[in-house]
């Protein structure tokens, strides 16, 4: 398992723990976060 990969995870158990109003709105930003960056990512392989 790579770094990225057990940081996110260790995220996902910690905001799982979370209860306040925020915390969907959190996780959204983060996904939407992630989506960019594989984007990004996506766009230098290919161009």
């Amino acid at each position: 398992m790579s770094i990225f990969e057990r940081a996110w995870k260790r995220l996902q158990e910690r905001l799982n723990e979370k209860t306040s109003w925020g915390r969907n709105e959190l996780v959204i930003l983060m996904s939407e976060c992630l989506q960019d960056a594989v984007t990004e990512v996506e766009q230098e392989f290919s161009g």
